[in-house]
């Protein structure tokens, strides 16, 4: 049973092998641990071919039917292979991202649930005004995130907008130094002037996390924009070697942050950095002799001086 009749080259690349021949439940047993049902005359299933030195796990989609019965050959079997690693790749990070975001969304809603119901259950007079507080924090903390979400998701949107778009360092830093009451010192080439819409929401970004992560008594900034550079540096604490590449997954916060939902919602960098690859450009990360970080976003190839 499952002896193999017939194949063709594009069956044994899938299946790694030069030639497909034998038993094709043993080579499924032996290569993917899969066992076949014997009693089935039709199904599909997907089988993940593991990771190795020279090539990222992949997976294998094998759907099979039974065929018109002919004379001398009643039962047989037709398998169709399908290289489906893009798809569960997919999937992937969708359900790891879902799973991030409701792990992210729990705790400010326990909060909302836990004492909407002693507000509703047992009013106590006495802290009615602490609770309500809570409420309208953790409340907005959820706002918060839900709307960076929906962003995130129209990121690549927002990269096919090639319109013009005012910009103003210096009022933009004047607007955060009130939000997040901290003093600044401003250095740039371009105060004002006209950028693309995404390269206007990178500059946000950068200097509003510059604003939000100061650990300094006054912020000093530096912001260069040029045809093919954005640069933004700060006396801030800087990022640590070995977190500099995490940064920029979704919803990763910096171990110094710590889960203060205050800090954000860990999707600043991600957007970041999607912008810009969406853009043909690249980030990096640069700590400065003198401390603090430098975030550059540049063309391909290209080396800042």
């Amino acid at each position: 049973m499952f002896n193999i009749q017939h194949s063709n080259a594009l069956a044994g690349k899938l299946l790694g092998l030069t030639t497909v021949e034998g038993n094709l439940a043993d080579i499924f047993l032996e290569k993917f641990k899969h066992v076949f049902d014997i009693y089935s005359d039709s199904g599909v299933f997907i089988t993940e071919i593991a990771e190795t030195a020279d090539a990222a796990a992949s997976y294998l989609s094998t759907q099979f039917k039974k065929a018109a019965d002919t004379p001398g050959n009643p039962g047989n079997l037709v398998f169709v292979l399908r290289d489906v690693s893009e798809e569960q790749g997919r999937n992937k990070m969708k359900k790891d991202f879902l799973s991030l975001i409701s792990g992210r969304l729990r705790a400010p809603m326990a909060v909302l649930t836990g004492y909407s119901r002693i507000i509703a259950t047992h009013p106590p007079q006495n802290q009615l005004k602490e609770l309500t507080s809570a409420l309208i924090l953790n409340s907005a903390v959820i706002e918060n995130l839900v709307s960076r979400i929906l962003f995130f998701t129209e990121i690549d949107n927002t990269s096919a907008d090639s319109s013009p778009n005012e910009i103003d360092i210096r009022q933009m830093a004047e607007r955060l130094e009130l939000i997040y009451r901290k003093p600044f010192e401003l250095k740039t080439d371009n105060l004002s002037g006209k950028v693309l819409k995404w390269q206007k929401i990178v500059i946000e970004e950068l200097v509003e996390n510059a604003f939000k992560f100061s650990n300094k008594g006054k912020l000093s900034l530096k912001v260069t924009i040029s045809d093919d550079w954005i640069v933004v540096e700060d006396n801030g604490p800087g990022i640590a070697l070995p977190e500099q590449e995490r940064v920029f997954e979704p919803f990763y916060q910096l171990k110094h942050i710590g889960n203060n939902t205050a800090a954000g919602a860990g999707l600043g960098l991600s957007i970041i950095k999607r912008l810009a690859e969406s853009n043909n450009r690249v980030i990096s990360i640069e700590t400065p002799q003198s401390g603090g970080l430098r975030m550059i976003i540049g063309s391909r190839g290209a080396k800042w001086k």
